[in-house]
This record gives C-alpha cells, sequence and structure tokens, in this order.
C-alpha cells in the first residue's frame, strides 16, 4: 500500500503489514466514494494539514472547488492539468494529491465566497473533485464533507484506491465480530504488546483518542459511541485486537 504520510512523525499505515509511529492512514476504494450515499467527511484541524491522495487509484485531478474559501486553503503536489491540455484531453503530469488545511483565522471575504453549513455541533462545508485517467477518459466527480476541528485529529492522509474488486480473502471471524465486552478486553491486551514492542511512541497522535475511547467505555459509553465520540479509527482498533 502507498503511504502518503504526513509532515509530522512517520505514518501508520491500515491495514498494517507493519506498525509505525503516529498518523494513520485512511484507505477509501474509489467505489465507495461513488453514488447518492456517498458523502465521506474530512476533520480538519487547526495547526495540520490532511492530505488527500489518488496516487493509488491512477486518477489525475483536474479540478477542485471549495463552498468555503475562507477558511480553507488547498495546494497541490504539481500544477493542475487543465483538461483540454494536449487538445485530447491526455495529461502527462497533473496534480494528484490535495493538501487542505483550516484557516485559524477566516479571510474575510464577501457573502458570495462562503457557503458553509452547520451540523451536528460542528461548521462544515463541501469540496469537489473532479478527476480523469492520465488520457483523459473516465472523468469522476467526488464530493466531500469538510468538517472544522478545533482539536486534533489521528486521520492525516486519506488515500483514494483504484475501484478495481478484490479477490475474497479465505473465510475468517471478523474482530468486530466479537462481543464488545471480549473485544475491548481483546484489545486492552493488544495495546499493553503494542506498548512492550514499541508499536505505539509515548507521544503518538493516536494516544490521546486511545485515551479518550477508554474513558468514554469507563463511563458507560456502547463501543460504538465511545468509537464515534474519541474520533479513533476502528481499522486502529482492529490492529490492536489482533495482536495476541
Amino acid at each position: 500500500m502507498s503511504a502518503f504520510s504526513f509532515l509530522l512523525p512517520i505514518a501508520l499505515v491500515i491495514p498494517l503489514s507493519f506498525p509505525v509511529q503516529a498518523s494513520v492512514v485512511k484507505t477509501i476504494p474509489s467505489q465507495d466514494l461513488q453514488g447518492e450515499n456517498a458523502l465521506p467527511t474530512i476533520n480538519l484541524p487547526l495547526g495540520h494539514t490532511v492530505n488527500l491522495n489518488f496516487i493509488p487509484s491512477g486518477e489525475i485531478i483536474r479540478q477542485v472547488h471549495l463552498d468555503d474559501r475562507s477558511r480553507v486553503v488547498a495546494s497541490f503536489d504539481s500544477p493542475l492539468c487543465p483538461y483540454s491540455a494536449t487538445g485530447d484531453g491526455s495529461c502527462r503530469a497533473g496534480a494528484t494529491v490535495v493538501y487542505l488545511r483550516q484557516i485559524s483565522k477566516p479571510i474575510a471575504f464577501g457573502q458570495r465566497a462562503i457557503a458553509s453549513y452547520g451540523a451536528g455541533g460542528h461548521s462544515n462545508s463541501m469540496m469537489t473533485i473532479i478527476t480523469t485517467r492520465p488520457d483523459g477518459s473516465n472523468r469522476k466527480l467526488y464530493q466531500f464533507e469538510l468538517r472544522y476541528l478545533t482539536g486534533s485529529t489521528a486521520t492525516r492522509t486519506i488515500q483514494i484506491t483504484t475501484g478495481t474488486p478484490r479477490a475474497s480473502p479465505p473465510p475468517r471471524a471478523s474482530p468486530r465480530a466479537v462481543a464488545p465486552q471480549a473485544r475491548i478486553q481483546k484489545i486492552r491486551e493488544g495495546l499493553a504488546i503494542a506498548a512492550a514492542q514499541n508499536l505505539i511512541l509515548p507521544d503518538s497522535a493516536i494516544r490521546p483518542h486511545l485515551k479518550s475511547f477508554f474513558t468514554l467505555i469507563e463511563s458507560g459509553k456502547s463501543f460504538d459511541d465511545a468509537v464515534i465520540q474519541s474520533e479513533i479509527p476502528p481499522e486502529f482498533l482492529d490492529w490492536l485486537q489482533s495482536l495476541q
């Protein structure tokens, strides 16, 4: 898997063939972002960049539209390639990574440049991206909900992979099929193993989310509510559970 790691410590790639420290890479198949119900959320913390990586999908970014340019700045790994760059729509270079950053003090644009909305106690806006293959074919439109956070988030990189279906793996019990209390115990045991083997550093960005997760569990929250409110990636908990 390609790691589009962040500018802080080494990235923790999920699924994890080997664990490293700090931020989490979230992988989303391209087909999961298409359709009527596809509206993934990108959490933008203050003070950190979030990367949206299209390199694994083989797509070129053609256009990016931010609904609220007063609070988000977008930059790219390479200049955007116009759709008519060579007359036939092909593009020999072009951008493949979008760098998103929340502006700490919103720019005082006119109201026409601002189309943010509130939802669930958060201030949100939308981002639309149009991509193609390098030869100009297979034009796709992606929409993302941008959520402005005042705190941190473990996910610093989101990578879009090809929509080619994968071969079905051999049947096995899913970590999430285990009863919640038994699963929590396995997660605690996995965390102890990870700490003993220095797989998670003491200053890793994931640790505040882990602490919040266990605090919510101990306060009586359900497993799913604790995952959502602590903003800890379920894939990371699956990995901890697998360290047996």
